[in-house]
């Protein structure tokens, strides 16, 4: 079996709910309503927080397939992409909307992203960076399962 084929087996179980034990569980969307903490905010905010979002996943995404082709300079630039850095872009009246345990939660997803292109440059070791990563999705895992953005009616209570 190649290498990368390997690698992507080993990121889609790290990553497959229910298969590690550490991982939240999110709501069972048949049995209950959705449950998750509503975060009201304006249509302009929520598409800066969902642009961030989709970053993230192409990032993941260029992470993973570096580290499949054994190219850590790759994978190293993706993680650096994601770290700290991209945290400064987001407009202030933004993150003012955002409960702070999301801020949080958001910022040490940041510096993981760092910490993971920091050591890919240090050590080169793929099987490491695979393991942050895990635990980096970790904390993707647990905002959307705690979290739901929402805009709409200001009747409802929704800022504006």
């Amino acid at each position: 079996m190649p290498r990368y084929t390997i690698v992507l087996l080993a990121v889609t179980l790290a990553f497959t709910p229910g298969v590690r034990a550490d991982a939240p569980e999110a709501p069972h969307m048949a049995d209950d309503p959705d449950r998750r903490a509503v975060i009201p905010m304006n249509p302009a905010g929520r598409d800066v927080v969902l642009a961030e979002m989709r970053m993230f996943l192409k990032g993941v995404q260029q992470i993973a397939a570096g580290l499949a082709d054994d190219d850590i300079e790759t994978a190293a630039a993706a993680a650096r992409s994601l770290g700290l850095g991209m945290a400064e872009t987001v407009p202030p009246e933004v993150a003012q909307q955002l409960p702070m345990e999301f801020r949080q939660l958001g910022r040490a997803t940041h510096a993981d992203f760092d910490q993971i292109a920091m050591d890919l440059e240090a050590m080169g070791d793929s099987r490491h960076a695979l393991r942050q990563l895990g635990d980096t999705l970790n904390k993707c895992v647990a905002c959307h399962a705690t979290w739901r953005i929402e805009t709409g009616d200001l009747g409802r209570g929704l800022r504006p």
